[in-house]
């Protein structure tokens, strides 16, 4: 289970101009390069909770999670690319 990175800026999508949201789209893949573990399951090995990872590709495929307000991605760990 990897932390899903919210945008930090708060502004209306359907306002901002295609610089601004260039620059969001921009801060918010600097967050996807480096997701952080939440959790595993009991028989992961390779990952431990707290591990900054990258996923790649399998990541626009990955279920969202919903946890006490608090969005998650849910990926297998033969998905894990690289762990920091």
């Amino acid at each position: 289970m990897l932390k899903k990175p919210v945008s930090t800026k708060k502004s209306a999508l359907e306002y901002m101009s295609e610089k601004d949201q260039a620059e969001l789209d921009a801060d918010l893949i600097k967050g996807y390069n480096k997701l952080e573990v939440a959790d595993v399951g009991d028989e992961v090995t390779n990952v431990v909770k707290g591990d900054r990872v990258y996923v790649g590709k399998p990541l626009e495929y990955a279920e969202v999670v919903d946890v006490d307000g608090e969005l998650f991605f849910i990926i297998a760990d033969r998905e894990v690319a690289i762990i920091w």
